[in-house]
């Protein structure tokens, strides 16, 4: 067994009841929940960072446009149709998942921007550049075509609803149009080796050009009409990764609790606590114990094991994976990484022209080596468990969820009390923050009949240099959940 600590504040082991426009939220002692974090709500900007880059012919260029058109006009019929902020929330999606007129619309859209030379021009450009376009690249390349194309999907959708000043933007178009046909000529005179800082610099120019123009306006700019027009080329290349590697999430758990900057990171400024589990070794590799995880989740985590040998309420043992501090990242090739489960599907949509020749991009679908997929599945593990040497100091390990799209509720899972061993209080823990949980403690003891959980108090060593804990033996509990009054204390 190892020791692993995970810092929380009271708020989150407590709960807090809804005050205004907040809402109440279930302590993870009630129920022992434990929370996977997805990417976005971790705080290292580079979690799960990959340098994905993008080398492919004409075929898979013209698909990954055509993939952009899709997720654009979704995004528009989400904020105008809908009144939502149009999300990328589902970056696989495809032109079947849309009901028979949006699908009918969308058809139209992708054969009418494919039919305008300058779109056409530039993505040939790409094509046969040979060079491998990074993601920053390519987030310039589709701000570049983006006002083109959202015009004209709001031209088509302007038959079906009202579309404010449309008749204003189609009069842009040209001017949009000549800016990409100058844009393509100069990526083909770069060749395959663009200068990246001018990428670097133009990234910068644009981003401050809308900044500064929505602060110019004297109304707000609404989260959806902000996103639509400026940000969704960045979220474009950011979500896209989900198409090569699964969607995932992570618990955090660390090997020491004697960082006093952890304790102000992740708990509270030293008022919250740190929970110490005990770990289960399994066929080596250190593992913790959960249960009520999402049916689709159990089904896929067992999905080469005979039916017989699991249900879909069965505890699961997870591993804890060590985190290397190291500056490395996987290099995909993203037309070359694309998720294989559905074959068919990926073929036909990515791999294949209107003219239904297969790209030599394909061939990795197909390749026999058995050394294929588990480098792709090495590379995504790698990525998810390598953070830069800044954070060293946190000595982290995790558990992982991946594999699949998991709603905030669905990633709540339950841990074994037994592996918990026990509570440290900070510092500046509050004396009823402590009654409150110790109560709640107790009502889980008198449930599973422990008397061997156990509670210590944070403090500084004598030297100040690290934080240590007192095992505060006088406060154990009898079996039926009582506080044990013996033995005596000599006061």
């Amino acid at each position: 067994m190892s020791t692993y600590y995970r810092f929380r504040s009271v708020e989150r082991l407590l709960g807090r009841e809804a005050s205004g426009d907040i809402p109440a939220r279930a302590g993870e002692l009630e129920d022992l929940t434990i929370y996977f974090a997805s990417p976005l709500e971790l705080n290292d900007p580079l979690e799960g960072h990959r340098e994905t880059h993008f080398k492919g012919d004409l075929i898979v260029w013209r698909n990954l446009i055509k993939h952009y058109i899709t997720l654009l006009f979704s995004s528009a019929i989400d904020i105008y149709s809908a009144g939502g902020d149009g999300a990328v929330t589902h970056v696989n999606l495809r032109p079947e998942d849309f009901s028979e007129t949006p699908r009918q619309v969308l058809s139209q859209i992708i054969e009418k921007i494919f039919s305008r030379q300058p779109i056409n021009d530039y993505i040939e450009s790409l094509a046969h550049s040979e060079r491998e376009v990074s993601r920053l690249e390519l987030s310039v390349h589709l701000t570049t075509l983006h006002a083109f194309i959202l015009i004209n999907i709001l031209e088509e959708m302007a038959h079906h609803m009202e579309i404010d000043d449309i008749s204003r933007l189609k009069l842009l178009s040209a001017s949009f149009s000549n800016h990409i046909s100058l844009r393509s000529r100069e990526i083909k005179n770069e060749g395959n080796t663009p200068d990246i800082t001018s990428y670097i610099n133009l990234k910068s120019q644009i981003k401050q050009q809308s900044l500064r123009a929505n602060a110019a306006r004297t109304d707000d700019v609404s989260k959806g009409w902000l996103r639509l027009f400026t940000n969704f080329p960045d979220e474009f290349c950011h979500h896209i990764d989900y198409l090569i590697y699964p969607h995932w999430y992570v618990a955090c758990f660390m090997k020491s609790f004697s960082n006093s900057a952890l304790w102000g990171s992740y708990a509270d400024n030293h008022k919250g606590v740190c929970l110490v589990f005990r770990s289960k070794k399994l066929r080596k590799t250190d593992h913790l114990t959960l249960r009520q995880l999402p049916f689709k989740f159990v089904k896929a985590y067992n999905w080469n094991r005979p039916k017989n040998q699991w249900h879909l309420t069965m505890p699961l043992q997870l591993p804890l994976l060590e985190v290397k501090y190291q500056p490395t990242y996987t290099k995909p090739n993203f037309f070359t990484s694309l998720i294989n489960e559905h074959k068919d599907w990926t073929l036909s949509y990515w791999y294949t022209s209107n003219s239904n020749e297969i790209s030599p991009c394909a061939k990795w679908l197909y390749d026999k080596s058995s050394e294929v997929l588990p480098k792709h599945r090495q590379q995504f593990q790698q990525s998810l468990s390598t953070k830069t040497a800044d954070w060293e100091k946190e000595s982290e390990s995790r558990i992982i969820l991946s594999g699949l799209y998991l709603t905030p509720k669905e990633r709540l899972a339950k841990f074994q009390f037994s592996e918990l061993d026990g509570i440290i209080f900070g510092i500046n823990t509050s004396d009823d923050a402590k009654v409150k949980i110790i109560r709640k403690i107790a009502q889980h003891c008198k449930e599973f009949r422990r008397t061997d959980f156990k509670f210590y108090q944070a403090h500084f060593n004598e030297t100040y240099t690290k934080v240590v804990s007192e095992h505060l033996k006088y406060i154990k509990f009898n079996t039926d959940g009582t506080l044990n009054t013996e033995p005596k204390m000599d006061l």
